[in-house]
């Protein structure tokens, strides 16, 4: 939850700086910041089938590496190409991220002792939102003071030094993937 939580750094400044500042983004009000803002959620509607599907074949780690690169690319291209075509795949991509990540954390969670996950859960979710709440309050003040591009880039390196809490990951039995 904790690799989450800096992983999901970058999303969630893009949620706290794009509406406020279209024009550095080379937007108009209207349907393109719309669009670049749920199409990671449209994407996970088909996603977390795969992602689930990925850690049946691989376990849960192989995947959740992979995760931490595409997530932190994912970032940079908010600061580095801060134009529509590129956030649009970049936003594609931190969909399909985002579902092995959180498909990953529900299989941890179902590894647990069934009168735990509750607590598991809750605990997963409030680590997991901790991070989208310091991107938005910190993250905006960083871009305010560095400008838009430093400071995804800052969360990208972030999310790149997340490589060795994997390791931390139990490899066990999900009987819910059977």
């Amino acid at each position: 939850a904790i690799v989450m939580s800096i992983s999901v750094l970058g999303d969630s400044l893009l949620y706290s700086v794009l509406p406020s500042r279209l024009g550095e983004f080379g937007l108009t009000a209207g349907i393109g910041a719309g669009l670049l803002l749920s199409i990671n959620r449209w994407v996970r509607l088909a996603s977390n089938v795969w992602a689930a599907s990925l850690i049946k074949r691989f376990g849960l780690k192989k995947p959740f590496f992979f995760s931490l690169p595409l997530a932190a690319t994912t970032t940079m291209t908010y600061g580095l190409f801060p134009r529509f075509w590129p956030l649009l795949l970049a936003r594609i991509g931190w969909g399909f991220c985002f579902s092995i990540q959180l498909v990953t954390m529900y299989m941890v969670i179902l590894q647990q002792d069934p009168f735990h996950r509750g607590k598991y859960m809750g605990l997963y979710n409030s680590l997991l939102r901790s991070g989208s709440l310091i991107a938005v309050l910190f993250g905006g003040m960083l871009a305010d003071l560095m400008g838009i591009q430093p400071a995804f880039l800052l969360f990208a390196a972030l999310t790149l030094f997340n490589f060795p809490l994997v390791a931390f990951l139990e490899e066990r039995h999900v009987p819910a993937l059977e």
